[in-house]
């Protein structure tokens, strides 16, 4: 706890100086969580699409830390109850077991849907329905993790003169380590089977021991002094690592920072161990002062009345400078809820209930924040109604769906686009059907379904989609098809957020184009390129692409006229960003509508 406490109230001050009022709230939640061995339950329950993204969450490390705890609060009872009923010849019996059932709970929860759990409970659907994250966070999930070493206990120890033996298990353990270092990445699915490569390997070095010829690898000085420094290390690294990146707002680390990071974590860990961890774990030289509870529970009450302070003061907004105050005016977290360009209307059916639609609107969420911009600019203007089919997350063509395992796309999919032929049929004012996307994202992630709904494949290419939207356009036949090409979006930079940082707020706003302009990504004006090629070359097919209206030799705005923020988050049109595409797209769709 010590260690933790300092680098925990000087990641606090330091937060306090650079974060926005968003992330600062949420870092004042995580603090009081990891103060009370909760942040693994918070960031589980965080875990959805509007949470924080991970690298700006300083404390999201802590979760290791409170399943830890967690774990030391139960094991020690669980052994000494089996000391008192006199069942200790059946503990090894009890860690296979809680092996058995930790590793099976990992298979029937990593998916999202334990149906058992769900029929007789359905509030808990919403709450496992992203499994890797359930598995991921959740002690029960990892228990089996903990056996691993408990059974160590157990285990008949190798004498030295089984050096063959012991040699044998030491290079084992260690290639299934350095396999796990080198072969897991993001989309490995963890902890489930593929923690035992790294939990078995960790066994198979302690249970071998000195006794194996390769222990100089662990017993050197060098190691065994960064072995002793390791907590400390543990502690300070990612804040270290969420800060650089923080302040470089998303452009990629160069050897020369990755260097930085790692010795300056290395310097502040060895000087947390030397004059804080150190004093405190040896009582003869730790100050009388800090050996009294009461002055330890102050302590950390204080901390945790800071970050309640902070949460419920949604970040502590006063630290911004008022140019920027509205901004955050109704809370920063909800800036994108609030200011999205679909928020208030229709995921389907029309805009309004007279006159009957002239225009079916079919798509992602990348088709919805257009609406705002279509009610101003066509509905107000012009009288002109517009039915909507707009929000499902995935190409809305036909035999396609999503490759998720979050949401049963291959159901889902053809729903929605099952819907366009549906409105087809029972609107006969129609005109003209426009589809929009977030093509970048929806191409990568997409597969093809056959007429039964069976998966035929994980993956397309832009020959797929140029399939699609034939089998689209002839759906719609012989209404006109509007394809809205793919948005140029913000670089994966959160633009509110970087309007509200307090202590860099100047630099920031007046000197990094970064707030003002985004780059036009490459693959985005390939994917254009396709469209227009596409609709140039198909009948009856025409093509409106928002980088000529938002970009200039590939360098585009952030802000409208007004100075407003065209983006609500990093890739969708807030609704003075709808309004600002659909004016310069006015005149083609309503040239469509009379044509």
């Amino acid at each position: 706890m010590p260690a933790f406490a300092v680098v925990l109230v000087t990641t606090f001050f330091i937060a306090s100086l650079l974060l926005s009022p968003y992330l600062l709230k949420s870092f004042g939640s995580s603090a009081v969580a990891a103060l009370l061995s909760v942040s693994n339950i918070l960031f589980w329950l965080e875990a959805d699409y509007f949470d924080v993204s991970s690298h700006l969450k300083p404390l999201l490390h802590t979760w290791s830390l409170s399943i830890e705890e967690q774990f030391y609060m139960f094991w020690p009872v669980t052994l000494l109850l089996c000391f008192k009923w006199r069942l200790r010849r059946w503990i090894p019996v009890l860690i296979l077991l809680l092996f058995i059932i930790s590793l099976a709970a990992n298979l029937v929860f990593v998916d999202g849907k334990v149906h058992f759990l769900t029929h007789f409970f359905p509030s808990t659907a919403t709450l496992i329905q992203d499994g890797r994250s359930t598995i991921f966070y959740l002690l029960p999930f990892r228990v089996f993790e903990f056996a691993c070493g408990a059974i160590l206990v157990f285990l008949p120890t190798i004498e030295r003169r089984n050096k063959i033996v012991a040699d044998c298990l030491s290079v084992l353990g260690l290639g299934l380590i350095v396999y796990a270092i080198f072969g897991f990445d993001e989309r490995t699915i963890f902890p489930s089977f593929n923690a035992l490569y790294p939990c078995v390997g960790t066994a198979l070095l302690i249970l071998a021991g000195a006794k194996s010829r390769i222990s100089i690898l662990l017993e050197n000085t060098w190691v065994t002094w960064l072995g002793l420094i390791s907590y400390s290390l543990y502690l300070v690294h990612w804040p270290i690592i969420v800060f650089v990146k923080y302040f470089k707002i998303n452009i990629p680390l160069n050897p020369i920072e990755q260097f930085f990071i790692i010795f300056t974590s290395i310097g502040l860990a060895y000087a947390s161990y030397r004059w804080v961890e150190t004093p405190f774990r040896h009582r003869a030289i730790t100050p009388s002062l800090f050996r009294k509870p009461k002055v330890v529970l102050t302590g950390l009450t204080f901390i945790a009345v800071l970050g309640l302070s902070v949460y419920l003061q949604n970040g502590w907004g006063w630290r911004i400078p008022a140019k920027a105050n509205y901004m955050i005016s109704e809370g920063a977290e909800q800036f994108h809820l609030e200011n999205y360009g679909g928020t208030g209307f229709p995921r389907k059916g029309p805009l309004a209930t007279n006159p009957k639609p002239e225009i079916l609107l079919i798509g992602d969420s990348h088709s919805r924040h257009y609406l705002y911009g279509l009610n101003e600019q066509i509905y107000v203007k012009h009288g002109i109604n517009i039915l909507v089919n707009a929000g499902t997350s995935c190409l809305h063509l036909p035999e396609f769906t999503k490759i998720n395992a979050d949401q049963n796309y291959d159901i889902n999919c053809p729903i929605a686009y099952n819907r366009i032929e549906n409105f087809l049929q029972s609107n006969s004012n129609l005109k003209l059907v426009i589809i929009a996307q977030r093509w970048a994202d929806q191409i990568q992630r997409a597969g093809l379904i056959d007429e039964r709904g069976r998966r035929i494949k994980d993956s397309v290419n832009f020959n797929d989609v140029f399939v699609g939207l034939k089998g689209l356009k002839k759906l719609v036949n012989p209404l006109p098809l509007l394809i809205i090409g793919q948005l140029p979006e913000t670089n994966n930079i959160i633009l509110n957020d970087l309007m509200t940082r307090p202590l860099l707020d100047t630099l920031y706003r007046n000197q990094d184009k970064r707030l003002k302009y985004s780059s036009l990504p490459p693959y985005h004006k390939e994917i254009n390129s396709k469209l227009l090629q596409f609709s140039s070359e198909t009948q009856g097919v025409f093509f409106l692409n928002p980088s000529d209206v938002l970009c200039s030799a590939d360098i585009c705005v952030n802000f409208n006229e007004e100075k407003q923020l065209i983006y609500s988050d990093t890739h969708h049109l807030s609704r003075e960003g709808a309004n600002f595409v659909i004016k310069a797209f006015e005149a083609d769709i309503l040239k469509l509508l009379v044509d």
